[in-house]
């Protein structure tokens, strides 16, 4: 199988080399959850290949991306509150302000003259990102959103545990893929795949937790299926470069007031 080295995003279906020499192939996912087909079809004859639950996926062992600082936004209301946000919105605590703010200090110790910005469109994102860049106008793309948890939205995790134990031995993060008429992480990742096919560019990108993780995933050159595994957490700098995914911290702690007992940890 040759790795794609190419890609070309065609009506939010995924154009990339196929598994020999001179085939391109066009996938694009149908379902949800655990119950999702990738269609792969040969664009040369124009011929559906077989439906496959174990794809070769557009994107996944690609590593030749812009450069990109990943940050999660800060933390919100319902996070507090351990309820799953998915699709929907809560507010930044003011701890996930100061989150914002930090991650700001991040970037500006960093360098990032001339990087294009991009966030999500839900609040909690671009609030965070606005804090961190200080601007009011950030551009923002669909593709970033969090995964849909269908009816699950709100939820919080001990009344999932609840209703599907069974879930428990399937890892802390099962449910994102097992939501009843959620989105499903194939899906999540043919449009995370899509976005980071489109960058042209250093692209300080503003997401949330899981989509996070999928797009770190396939920009490491992983399959997406590895997003359990893939490092979280709230109001974080992801430095991708090559391939590589590189955590960063701030080169001093902020002089402002830190909220509640959140520590600054400086490298």
């Amino acid at each position: 199988m040759l790795p794609p080295k190419s890609r070309t995003i065609l009506s939010g279906r995924t154009l990339c080399p196929g598994t020999h020499p001179g085939q391109v192939v066009r996938q694009w996912v149908i379902g949800s959850g655990v119950e999702h087909f990738v269609h792969t079809e040969d664009v040369s004859s124009s011929n559906l290949l077989s439906p496959t639950t174990s794809p070769f996926f557009c994107g996944q062992g690609m590593t030749d991306f812009p450069d990109m600082l990943v940050l999660r936004h800060g933390e919100t209301e319902w996070n507090r509150m351990g309820r799953i946000q998915g699709n929907q919105d809560s507010a930044l605590t003011d701890l996930g302000r100061w989150q914002a703010q930090q991650q700001g200090e991040i970037l500006a110790g960093f360098g990032i003259d001339g990087w294009h910005w991009v966030s999500s469109p839900r609040g909690r994102a671009l609030t965070t990102a606005q804090l961190a860049s200080g601007r009011e106008v950030i551009d923002t793309d669909s593709r970033l959103v969090e995964i849909d948890v269908g009816d699950w939205t709100g939820a919080t995790r001990a009344r999932i545990r609840a209703a599907r134990p069974d879930l428990a031995g399937k890892g802390p993060l099962a449910w994102y893929d097992n939501a009843p008429g959620g989105e499903g992480i194939a899906t999540l990742a043919a449009r995370v795949g899509a976005f980071l096919g489109a960058l042209s560019g250093p692209t300080v990108i503003v997401t949330h937790g899981i989509t996070s993780r999928i797009l770190r995933c396939l920009a490491t050159g992983q399959s997406f299926g590895n997003y359990a595994g893939v490092s979280g957490g709230q109001g974080v700098v992801y430095h991708l470069k090559g391939g590589v995914s590189r955590l960063l911290v701030p080169a001093r702690c902020p002089s402002a007031h830190q909220p509640l007992s959140k520590p600054c940890i400086p490298r």
